[in-house]
């Protein structure tokens, strides 16, 4: 990948342009009055725990999906309904520029890269849509007001589902097709952008979900060990809350080194919202038990710095080999309730898979 690639914007890399984000907000039907009537909808929701409401209305509606409630399982709950929760307070802020385009084309990608389906994503905005609405029609002084405001919401709902048609179906067959088949890939195969974590620089979630599922074919068919490692980041000891700002630089950071630990054909992968998982072929438990102390000694050698402040951090680790009748969820499956075990310990540990020792 270029360094001239690898600055680009999104909208760059995805020949998104004015044009385009005109078009949007044309088939959108946004208009300048419409940027107006952003803070009166703002306002409306900030008053009592209307957001607090529309935030758990939303999530339990997704948890009643099994495809969502899935992908939720591996994040902290707690964590994304604070990120939904300061969404909503800014909903439509900067409506129309190349900035709001930018956040919205980086969170339909980063949903794609966590293996969420375009019908379930665009689905999610009819949700929201309907709760936000429900709140305005209760709370709103005046019929015109009430109006104006669904409007609002509607179309706004309806931008966003827009853009991710179109994140959709400018980086699924990219995705589905540069997902290395060979046993051994170069990290620099994962590269491409629409195939990392926007955040970290780390593979996406799809990709590396994608990769183990062809390593277990690898090992099946060659008779190689295959092992993998799930880090999470621990919370961080220092006197300084990470506020959610903060929280990115601290993970990209944490990728950078554990992408230090692996050979150049491992792959390192953003797991959750927190949690990394490191893909290891053609390697046995106890190099992967080597590999963690590497992991935990560089984690630990030095503070990560935010904006000028030392913030010492530290993760839990859990460890698994496959066995011959593992799948993806099995695999998985027992690393993480290695992850668990460590996390018990209260952290900043290592564990392998109880039930897994007790086959051997």
């Amino acid at each position: 990948m270029s360094s001239d690639l690898a600055k680009a914007s999104l909208s760059e890399r995805f020949g998104f342009d004015a044009d385009w984000r005109e078009r949007q907000l044309n088939l959108a039907g946004l208009t300048v009055i419409d940027s107006e009537a952003v803070q009166a909808l703002q306002d409306l929701l900030g008053q009592g725990r209307r957001i607090d409401s529309v935030v758990e209305q939303f999530y339990q509606r997704l948890e009643a999906c099994p495809e969502a409630a899935n992908i939720l399982a591996s994040f902290e709950t707690d964590r994304l309904k604070d990120l939904q929760a300061g969404f909503l307070r800014t909903l439509g802020d900067g409506l129309g520029n190349a900035g709001f385009f930018e956040a919205r084309i980086s969170l339909a990608l980063r949903h794609l890269q966590l293996g969420v389906s375009a019908a379930v994503y665009m689905a999610a905005f009819g949700y929201l849509q309907s709760l936000l609405n429900d709140q305005i029609i209760q709370a709103a002084k005046g019929k015109k007001l009430s109006r104006n405001l669904v409007a609002l919401v509607s179309k706004l709902a309806l931008l966003d589902t827009l853009i991710a048609h179109d994140v959709y179906a400018r980086a699924l067959p990219e995705t589905g097709q540069r997902v290395p088949q060979q046993s051994r890939p170069s990290f620099e195969t994962y590269s491409d952008p629409l195939q990392l974590d926007v955040s970290t620089g780390a593979a996406g979630r799809l990709t590396l979900l994608k990769a183990v599922d062809n390593a277990l074919t690898t090992a099946r068919r060659t008779g190689q060990p295959l092992s993998l490692v799930m880090v999470v980041l621990d919370s961080p000891r220092t006197k300084v809350e990470i506020s959610t700002v903060e929280v990115e630089p601290v993970l990209r950071e944490v990728a950078t080194r554990l992408k230090a630990c692996v050979r150049g054909f491992d792959l390192v992968g953003r797991y959750g919202a927190l949690s990394f998982l490191l893909l290891l072929e053609n390697t046995s438990l106890h190099t992967c038990h080597q590999v963690a102390e590497r992991v935990w000694r560089r984690i630990r050698e030095k503070p990560v710095m935010i904006d000028g402040t030392e913030i010492r951090i530290t993760v839990s680790q859990g460890l698994t080999d496959a066995l011959s009748q593992d799948d993806q969820a099995s695999l998985l499956l027992r690393c993480q309730r290695a992850l668990e075990q460590a996390r018990a310990t209260g952290g900043d540990s290592i564990c392998e898979d109880i039930g897994l020792v007790a086959r051997r």
